[in-house]
């Protein structure tokens, strides 16, 4: 009776080694979708942001060179009320 009960524990432990690995190998498949998630969510969100900081400091002095090149060829001062 002994025998069949050891017999019986050692299937068991094996199956459980098994269940563990499955388990072990899920998860680090799990993990490394998660890990790439992250990246792609950064790098979104870098390529929207990055442009839009590089416009608002960039932008408003090329706009302000272009509106004084106007005003001369024009020969108007109607764009001081924008304070540019």
């Amino acid at each position: 009776m002994e025998n069949n009960d050891l017999i019986e524990i050692k299937k068991m432990l094996r199956q459980n080694a098994e269940s563990i690995e499955d388990i072990q190998r899920r998860m680090m498949r799990f993990e490394n979708y998660l890990r790439w998630q992250k990246i792609w969510a950064i790098t979104k969100i870098l390529i929207i942001a990055v442009p839009i900081i590089l416009s608002i400091i960039y932008l408003p002095p090329l706009f302000r060179e272009t509106f004084h090149v106007y005003q001369e060829l024009l020969g108007t001062e109607s764009y001081n009320g924008l304070g540019l």
